[in-house]
């Protein structure tokens, strides 16, 4: 819990209220802010694309208008529909910003791979063009980048998953539990609710050597073996894995390149000194020491190249 930045308290919190759910209702301020979100969403953003979308064609291949096809064919509830247009709109936008600020705030701590991007970046003449920012070959270390900082600072920093049936996990080590006793597999039981700490699993020095280092040079070197990686994108977990994949992961990470790359070669960002703790909510929030009681941020100072 200690390097996902959860306190034992926030996390005895989260499990009641998946425990009794009912607790959600209480009138309480963070219960009460989280549902003005989802309203605000809701009752605005999501319908205001729904009305522009009606008399719109079915047929493409997007998600609006794979959605609108499964509403019009009465799959779908227009509950149903809104619920999805606002989880959408909700997962493909804060992550995106997140991460990117995550990775402006670590190129400011560490100038020389801020400068190694830029000189890349700089390299490619004119406007970089779609198959540019997608080809790993002429823009790798862009790429190492953006690998680096989605294994540091995954935007989700856990996933929960039910079992759908008791079952036996066989562990890679054998682990020693509080009573000293040691064990060789985890008895799931059905009904139980699993979670997978990405944030730690991205930073075990057991698979990487310097997990806790920010170092984008380790994607341009031999990786470590392949059985002891996540088997997601890129060995990663950032995007979850199999068939609950991000559907949005190939526009999150063009997303990422794009804007990062923009703003390198426009601008040098340098560090403040500002002490930053992570709070874990749905998303990673990066607290300022000492400046608790303003909202999350990451601060850097920035100036023109």
């Amino acid at each position: 819990m200690a390097i996902m930045g959860i306190s034992e308290r926030g996390f005895l919190a989260l499990m009641m209220l998946r425990r009794f759910p009912l607790l959600n209702y209480l009138p309480l301020k963070a219960l009460k802010a989280q549902g003005d979100v989802r309203l605000n969403i809701h009752s605005g953003v999501a319908k205001e694309l729904l009305r522009r979308s009606q008399g719109a064609s079915t047929d493409g291949n997007d998600l609006l208008s794979r959605l609108l096809s499964a509403h019009s064919s009465d799959k779908i509830s227009t509950d149903e529909l809104m619920d999805h247009i606002s989880m959408f709109i909700m997962a493909g936008s804060e992550t995106t910003s997140q991460t990117l600020g995550y990775a402006l705030w670590e190129l400011a701590k560490n100038p020389s791979i801020q400068e190694n991007l830029r000189k890349e970046i700089m390299s490619m003449p004119g406007t970089l063009a779609y198959d540019d920012i997608q080809s790993t070959s002429k823009l790798p270390y862009l790429d190492a980048v953006t690998r680096e900082t989605l294994r540091f600072h995954p935007a989700a920093p856990y996933m929960e998953r039910v079992s759908l049936k008791s079952d036996v996990l066989p562990l890679r080590h054998p682990l020693t539990t509080t009573s000293g006793r040691i064990i060789s597999e985890l008895p799931i039981e059905k009904g139980q609710t699993i979670i997978f700490p990405i944030h730690a699993i991205g930073r075990q020095d057991s698979v990487w050597g310097d997990g806790g280092s920010y170092r984008p040079e380790r994607w341009l070197e031999t990786l470590p073996a392949a059985d002891a990686l996540p088997t997601g994108w890129s060995h990663l977990l950032a995007f979850s894995d199999g068939p609950r994949t991000c559907t949005g992961y190939r526009l999150a990470i063009f997303q990422f390149k794009v804007i990062l790359a923009g703003l390198i070669r426009k601008f040098r960002f340098h560090d403040t000194g500002a002490v930053i703790k992570n709070k874990v909510t749905s998303s990673m929030q990066p607290i300022t020491v000492g400046e608790e009681h303003i909202s999350p941020r990451l601060p850097v100072k920035v100036t023109l190249v």
